[in-house]
């Protein structure tokens, strides 16, 4: 349930009723998010190494840059903490 309770709440409602019925609906083009899963779960399928894959290339990348590639959880959170 909405509240509105400040004047300006309830022109923005007003706003946003009188925007519906010039333009009509929002209607979203493009794929509908059950396709866009059903096209995850295929990647998946496909890709069962996907993220061992991933680790790695990051890891060869910190390597090339020169940084200390963390070993541990504790190690990892520190250098999450950081970016």
């Amino acid at each position: 349930m909405m509240t509105i309770d400040t004047p300006e709440a309830a022109r923005n409602l007003e706003a946003a009723y009188e925007a519906y019925l010039k333009n009509g609906p929002h209607v979203i083009e493009g794929p509908s998010i059950f396709e866009k899963l059903k096209e995850g779960e295929q990647f998946l399928e496909d890709n069962p190494n996907w993220l061992k894959e991933a680790v790695a290339k990051a890891k060869a990348r910190m390597i090339e840059r020169g940084e200390k590639v963390p070993q541990t959880k504790e190690e990892w959170d520190e250098y999450f903490e950081k970016i």
